[in-house]
């Protein structure tokens, strides 16, 4: 899937900004050739695969919502 490291303060500007400056770069792509072909093309942009994003998505919720997850 394609990945964007979010600009903090982009995203607290406003939920139109999040969508636009983040939600809009992440995608799930057919092949590791699909994702290298969109993340040349849009810069910033970089491939994790699902594992990696998995990963990611639990240690930021885990940073974020802390220990309401254990609930």
């Amino acid at each position: 899937m394609s990945f964007l490291l979010p600009d903090a303060a982009v995203l607290r500007t406003s939920a139109a900004n999040a969508v636009t400056g983040f939600c809009h770069y992440i995608f799930f792509l057919a092949s590791v050739e699909a994702g290298a072909s969109w993340t040349a093309r849009h810069e910033g942009t970089f491939v994790l695969t699902l594992d990696q994003a998995f990963e990611l998505a639990k240690r930021a919720n885990a940073a974020t919502f802390g220990s309401a997850l254990s609930v």
